[in-house]
């Protein structure tokens, strides 16, 4: 038996009294009573022995004699002893009980050839081998999918990306942008580039992203506005102009 139900509640309000070293003695008694499923026997010295603690018969002593009951095991000449914990013995017969009727059942399939249920049903607190044996802590996620995922490296540009780039913000180069975007992204470590809803996230990278004002559209955009006369040139603009005039000047016609 490597599997059995442990009540930390039930557990610490009956040995909180415990020395660390009675503690670990009354623990390692129990494993070896499930890993067997059967009662320990032998002296306390013995029993020590067993749970590798043969410097602490004495904390081992006072377990046996607290928490299980001594009975004879071998009844033709009361030599051997025996150390019965109710608990266990429980639990162990209810595991038989579990184990015994998955084998009739199987039986009985085997016998029929066909898919019946086993005779005994699995019951609390034996969950089917299938079933998920991680912790459910107080702050486990049951979804994981609502934890978000990272960009694909190889991660293709939607057209719905494109076209709402186009549309919301058509100053900006959407191929450009995608591929700001994405290594952007890829590169963030851990938590940081991980996000639940990607495509959210574009529409906002595309709304916050701003041109610089040294890019190439913009210079064109203020000559062609000072062409038309929609703006009016500033003083560096102004200042550029007369000194170029003037080196013009001075260096004379060109051949």
């Amino acid at each position: 038996m490597h599997l059995f139900m442990f009540h930390l509640g039930d557990y610490y309000a009956h040995t909180a009294h415990l020395s660390p070293m009675e503690d670990l003695a009354y623990r390692r008694i129990i494993d070896l009573y499930y890993l067997h499923e059967q009662p320990p026997s032998g002296t306390p010295e013995q029993i020590a022995r067993q749970i590798r603690m043969r410097d602490q018969s004495k904390a081992v002593t006072q377990v046996l004699y607290e928490f299980f009951t001594e009975e004879v095991g071998d009844p033709v000449d009361n030599s051997t002893q025996v150390w019965r914990h109710k608990r266990c013995d429980k639990e162990i017969e209810r595991y038989q009980a579990v184990k015994d009727g998955g084998k009739k059942g199987a039986a009985k399939r085997w016998a029929k050839g066909g898919d019946s249920q086993p005779i005994a049903p699995l019951s609390p607190p034996y969950a089917p081998p299938n079933a998920n044996q991680e912790p459910v802590t107080i702050n486990h996620k049951k979804n994981s999918a609502s934890r978000g995922t990272r960009l694909p490296t190889d991660f293709e540009f939607p057209d719905d990306w494109f076209d709402f780039c186009k549309q919301v913000r058509p100053d900006l180069k959407p191929v450009e942008v995608f591929a700001t975007f994405r290594d952007y992204w890829i590169a963030q470590p851990g938590s940081k580039g991980v996000k639940a809803d990607w495509t959210a996230t574009w529409r906002n990278w595309i709304r916050n992203t701003r041109v610089s004002p040294n890019s190439q559209p913009a210079k064109q955009d203020r000559k062609m506005d000072l062409l038309m006369g929609r703006r009016q040139p500033d003083v560096v603009t102004i200042i550029d102009a007369d000194y170029q005039e003037r080196l013009n000047a001075l260096s004379g016609p060109s051949f």
